[in-house]
């Protein structure tokens, strides 16, 4: 290969890969390509041709330059405006996608201490029933200390699971949860 390059001395031998080499010759045609996808519709290559040489059209070439430059510039600030709006337009979906998923939740919490009034509320006249019954059927001496305390525990396991009543005893109200939005 030296001796090849020693008398071929227009020819240029170029590394291609890590085992060839390519061997590039001068057809005496100069060309100016701008590798760029900016600037659609914008002139990006020059050469040499019959009419003209590649030396007479410098300022064609540098006025090419520039309004692909200028185009690579606007794309950028259109794609980062782009971006930008896609991020907020992501930034809303999420912002209403969270107060779903809070109503969703105040709604359930709602339907849970509904429930859980109704069960009580189910559970007060229940125990209300057992003591008219037990005051007509049981004599004031024949284990009336027995109902009293069977009534007493029922009534606190009845208030325990009226959200009502356990938001009063906890300091709390009712009222000034729902106002709040914590339910």
């Amino acid at each position: 290969m030296p001796d090849r390059l020693a008398r071929r001395s227009s020819s240029l031998w170029i590394w291609t890969d890590s085992s060839s080499f390519a061997l590039y010759t001068p057809t005496g045609e100069l060309e100016l390509k701008i590798n760029e996808s900016s600037g659609r519709g914008l002139r990006r290559a020059w050469s040499d041709s019959e009419a003209r040489r590649l030396e007479t059209q410098l300022n064609d070439v540098l006025a090419g330059i520039v309004l692909v430059a200028d185009a690579k510039r606007t794309d950028r600030i259109r794609l980062e405006r782009q971006r930008h709006e896609w991020a907020e337009a992501e930034r809303r979906r999420q912002a209403i996608e969270e107060r779903r998923r809070r109503e969703l939740e105040r709604f359930q919490e709602l339907e849970r201490r509904a429930e859980a009034w109704a069960r009580s509320q189910r559970l007060s006249a229940y125990i209300d029933a057992v003591e008219g019954a037990a005051k007509e059927s049981v004599a004031p001496s024949a284990g009336l200390d027995e109902v009293q305390r069977w009534l007493e525990w029922a009534r606190r396991e009845a208030d325990a699971i009226n959200p009502i009543k356990t938001a009063t005893h906890e300091g709390t109200s009712t009222t000034a949860d729902a106002a709040s939005g914590r339910w």
